[in-house]
C-alpha cells in the first residue's frame, strides 16, 4: 500500500485475442451467486447489486478489472470465488468498507456503465470483443457499417467508439470525421485498432480525429485498459 492507496498490480503478460477466443467464458454478470439481487442506491434511483463482479467494482472504483483482481488476491478487498471457476465476487458491504478505508469517492456507485460502439469488419472478432467487454461491465453495441455506426452514435452518445483502421481504413476515417464535425459529440472518444506495421506514425492519429491507437496483436486486457484510460 502506498500513501494510503491500495497496491497497484505489476504488469503481466496477457493472452492475445486469438487465445481469448478459445477460453471458456467467465460467468455472466447476472449470476446465481447474487449478482441480480439488487438494492437501491442513493441519489438517482439506480440499483447497486448486493454482490458485484470484478468488472463492476472496476467501473465503480474507476480502475482496470485486473487491479480489482489484484486487490482481491492480496487480501485487501474481501470476497469469494464462484465454486468451480476463477471468477471473483465482491459483496457490496465489503466494497464500501474498502472504499472508505482508502478514502475513495463513493460517487462511482451511481455511475452507469461505459457505453462503447464497435465498428469492426470481422464479425467473429466483434463477437469476441463484445463478450469480453460486457463481462468487464461495459455496455457494448456493434455496427456492421457506417450507417449503423452513425445511428448508434447519435442514439447512444457513447463514451467511446472502437474503429478498425487496419481492415477498414477509409470507412473508419469517414466515421471519425463525421463524429468530429458534430459539436454535441465532442466528448465521444475514438480508439483506432491498427496494424503493427502501419506506416502512419502515432502522432498522426490525433490529426485524423482519433484519441488513441491500439496496435494488433493486442490482448483483451490492453483493450479494456485503453478504454478505461480514454473514458476516465
Amino acid at each position: 500500500m502506498v500513501n494510503g492507496r491500495p497496491q497497484q498490480p505489476a504488469q503481466h503478460a496477457e493472452p492475445t485475442l486469438t487465445d481469448v477466443e478459445h477460453q471458456t467464458d467467465v460467468a455472466d454478470l447476472h449470476d446465481p451467486a447474487g449478482g441480480t439481487d439488487a438494492r437501491p442506491s442513493s441519489g438517482n434511483g439506480r440499483s447497486v447489486p448486493k454482490v458485484l463482479t470484478t468488472g463492476q467494482v472496476a467501473r465503480i472504483c474507476n480502475v482496470a478489472p485486473r487491479t480489482v483482481s489484484k486487490w482481491f488476491d492480496l487480501g485487501q478487498l474481501r470476497g469469494y470465488r464462484i465454486p468451480g471457476s476463477r471468477d471473483r465476487r465482491i459483496p457490496l458491504d465489503q466494497l464500501l468498507r474498502f472504499m472508505k478505508l482508502h478514502d475513495m469517492p463513493l460517487n462511482g456507485l451511481d455511475a452507469g456503465p461505459r457505453r462503447v460502439v464497435l465498428v469492426l469488419d470481422d464479425e467473429d472478432l466483434a463477437r469476441t470483443i463484445r463478450s469480453q467487454l460486457e463481462q468487464a461491465a461495459f455496455q457494448v453495441h456493434a455496427a456492421r457499417n457506417g450507417f449503423e455506426a452513425g445511428l448508434l452514435v447519435e442514439r447512444l452518445r457513447p463514451h467511446a467508439v472502437v474503429l478498425d483502421t487496419a481492415e477498414c481504413q477509409a470507412l473508419s476515417a469517414q466515421i471519425a470525421c463525421a463524429i468530429r464535425v458534430e459539436p454535441h459529440l465532442a466528448d465521444v472518444k475514438l480508439l483506432a485498432l491498427t496494424n503493427p506495421d502501419a506506416a502512419e506514425p502515432g502522432p498522426a492519429i490525433p490529426r485524423r480525429g482519433f484519441d488513441a491507437r491500439l496496435a494488433r496483436p493486442f490482448s483483451i486486457t490492453q483493450l479494456i485498459d485503453s478504454l478505461y484510460e480514454l473514458t476516465g
